[in-house]
């Protein structure tokens, strides 16, 4: 079985859920990398796709084959691919979490939009080296690989989000799209915490915007149009109830907090609420509150900040 046999979850923000929503149904795709084809089935199945691929590993291709039109089976870098799907010209190619694993990904982006419409899009996933669980690996003098992951044993190439940019320019193409899949230093193959560096470095660290930033994902035209961004830190905010029992962490409400909002929906509960409590995070953190609405009236007097 394949390492990368993972089950394709859209229910959560992830590479591959963000791949998708740009993916129009009944495309033309080009899919480096399928592994067992998780991805595949559903461009194939929910969006009706024409799937064509180029998968390294032989059992893992037999996976994916039965979702695809057409999958070459071989090192992408030997551009059999480029011969084969020659008189092919797709709507989407996509490397989710591909091109860190190849020695030339510059050469191979530069081979792979010849195939690509001119209205086509190039769609690709990578892990960001500067996240800061990695810094903090290497403040302790570390830089430790891992089955999978951000240090994964088989990346060969690096980036941050700079040396992506600087990658899409240098292959002649525009970015119309990026966002970033954030995960904090504890929940990767790390774990990491703040708490266990000095305040000085823990705060540094926190006030890097991009810090937490697991993955980008990125997509490119030929044509230069109005950039899409989506690289805010989205968190989950918890809203505890008190119904006359005190607060417990079975009387809760979770939202996620997004463009500086969070929306508790309390219409279905069937107790009456006596006070409320509002935690951002499960650490310090220090915002602002601007507002809070309760169906529509506004509340301000009653706020207790701590």
């Amino acid at each position: 079985m394949s390492k990368y046999d993972f089950d394709l979850d859209l229910n959560v923000r992830n590479s591959l859920s963000l791949i998708i929503d740009r993916i129009k149904p009944n495309s033309k795709v080009l899919e480096f990398g399928p592994a067992n084809g998780r991805m595949t089935k559903y461009l194939q199945q929910k969006l009706g796709c024409s799937v064509y691929a180029v998968e390294l590993d032989k059992e893992a291709a037999k996976d994916a084959e039965k979702y695809c039109k057409e999958i070459i089976v071989g090192n992408i870098e030997d551009y059999e691919w480029m011969e084969r799907y020659q008189n092919v010209k797709f709507d989407y190619i996509v490397f989710a979490d591909v091109l860190e694993h190849l020695y030339n990904p510059q050469k191979v982006l530069e081979q792979a939009k010849q195939l690509l419409h001119q209205q086509g899009s190039i769609l690709f996933s990578i892990p960001n080296i500067a996240h800061n669980a990695i810094i903090m690996d290497l403040l302790e003098d570390r830089f430790t690989y891992h089955a999978v992951g951000l240090l994964d044993d088989t990346h060969i190439r690096f980036f941050t989000k700079t040396s992506l940019d600087e990658l899409v320019e240098k292959i002649g193409m525009f970015k119309t799209y990026e966002a970033a899949v954030f995960v904090s230093p504890e929940h990767t193959e790390f774990h990491k915490s703040y708490e266990d560096l000095s305040p000085e470095i823990s705060t540094l660290l926190k006030q890097r915007v991009l810090g937490e930033a697991y993955q980008y994902v990125y997509e490119l035209k030929f044509q230069k149009q109005r950039l899409e961004t989506d690289l805010q830190l989205h968190r989950e905010f918890k809203l505890f109830y008190d119904d006359g029992s005190g607060f417990s962490e079975n009387q809760v409400v979770v939202a996620e907090f997004e463009n500086g909002k969070a929306v508790f929906d309390l219409s279905e509960m069937d107790k009456e609420i006596k006070c409320i409590r509002i935690d951002p995070l499960e650490k310090a953190v220090r915002f602002q509150l601007e507002s809070l609405l309760i169906d529509g009236v506004k509340y301000r007097d009653q706020i207790h900040h701590n």
